[in-house]
């Protein structure tokens, strides 16, 4: 019986659950790895998906879970120092079963001189999907838009804050783009294989911009706030983690160094339907921020 199962890690994160949706509103056959039972998994569970769970560290779970399955999409947790071992264990695993892709989530400055620890676990973990000899699309998002609801409490108080230069300029990109697009590669998977993407929105903004924006379309006065990662960390709960502020501290310097100043149409040429703008993004979110 030919496979026809798709199985997505990381389900109850921004991306995986993306994707996830997209592709049950595509009638598709979903199985999604979760790490425990809780709210988001038991939603994933009614809308659709076919629900396990298990540890990406458990390489018994991992089989499992990959029992009919013909492709998979890798969504490793770059705070986790065994990242590296997780996705040796997905590699193997996913060689065995015969998929015909594997989607790795990667970030884009991903490379072997990066100072960030997360950025280093992020390539490393490439080239073990590499090395496992499976055929695998590697996607280096810019950074997310979804970074605005990590301070949307602020927000809707007046403030705009980020550990990120003022003038420094990216395109962000929305995880509802990014799960039409690795839906689109998981489905049909012929020639993605071997590719690395680069997916980011249509149009970079300074982070005053995205300010400005905010404030236009809330109908608020926002000035951003450049405020030093030691000090921003623990607005996320991150004060103890020092492998989450050495990765921040790593991206300022990328940023100044103009490393994520890059867009491209490459979501809109490979789904059919463009990339949210930061002011799109804001405006259908506009309730989490008002």
């Amino acid at each position: 019986m030919a496979k026809s199962m798709i199985l997505i890690s990381g389900p109850t994160g921004s991306t995986g659950g993306a994707t996830v949706r997209q592709l049950l509103k595509e009638g598709h056959a979903i199985r999604v790895l979760a790490h425990r039972e809780d709210d988001r998994s038991k939603l994933l569970q009614d809308l659709g998906a076919e629900v396990v769970y298990g540890d990406l560290l458990d390489i018994h779970a991992v089989t499992a879970a990959f029992g009919g399955v013909r492709a998979a999409l890798f969504v490793g947790s770059p705070l986790r120092p065994e990242m590296v071992k997780t996705s040796a264990i997905f590699g193997l695993v996913a060689k065995e079963a015969g998929v015909e892709i594997v989607v790795s989530m990667s970030m884009l400055p991903s490379r072997r001189d990066t100072k960030s620890p997360v950025l280093m676990e992020h390539w490393l973990s490439e080239r073990v999907l590499d090395f496992a000899g499976i055929p695998v699309t590697h996607l280096r998002a810019g950074i997310f838009s979804e970074w605005l609801f990590y301070v949307s409490h602020l927000i809707r108080q007046g403030r705009f804050v980020m550990p990120w230069p003022a003038e420094a300029r990216h395109a962000p990109v929305a995880t509802e783009d990014l799960g039409r697009l690795i839906a689109g590669i998981l489905t049909k998977p012929a020639g993605h294989a071997g590719r690395i993407y680069t997916p980011v929105g249509p149009v970079l903004y300074s982070y005053r911009e995205i300010g400005d924006v905010l404030g236009r379309v809330l109908g608020k006065n926002l000035k951003y706030e450049q405020l030093p990662v030691d000090e921003f960390a623990p607005l996320l709960g991150m004060g103890d983690n020092g492998h989450f502020k050495g990765h921040c501290k790593a991206i300022v310097t990328d940023l100044q160094n103009g490393i994520f100043e890059v867009t491209n149409g490459l979501i809109g040429e490979l789904t059919g339907t463009h990339a949210m703008n930061i002011e799109e993004f804001i405006t259908k979110h506009r309730s989490a921020f008002v």
